[in-house]
């Protein structure tokens, strides 16, 4: 179905374009919790830093200055959105009829033709 988020929440870094999951920052000492929390979460620029300014999936080009923020408790990040291996999907966007697994496949067809 998708990735439920652990721990006390969750930084997600995600292309405004396509909804690819560019990074992800557990906060929390759960099982995929960050090790290194002492640092804090990183900023735009380190977190982006690998993608050359462009989304690896879609082309867009990548801001450092977030276009939307939101804040929300672990419970509510699950109930709005599913998370897939490649992208953040918000439930009320998906179409009647096609479920988290097409919007998956679109993504691997997509992340496939990028690195063909």
């Amino acid at each position: 179905m998708g990735l439920e988020v652990s721990g006390i929440g969750v930084i997600a870094f995600v292309c405004s374009g396509c909804s690819a999951r560019l990074y992800w920052y557990v906060i929390g000492d759960g099982p995929h919790g960050n090790r290194n929390k002492f640092s804090g979460p990183p900023t735009p620029e380190r977190a982006l830093s690998g993608y050359g300014g462009e989304c690896p999936v879609c082309g867009r080009r990548l801001s450092l200055r977030p276009l939307r923020i939101e804040i929300h408790t672990v419970q509510e990040f699950n109930d709005r959105y599913i998370v897939t291996d490649y992208q953040v999907i918000e439930r009320s966007s998906l179409m009647e009829g096609v479920g988290v697994a097409a919007h998956t496949a679109l993504a691997d067809e997509a992340v496939g033709a990028d690195n063909a």
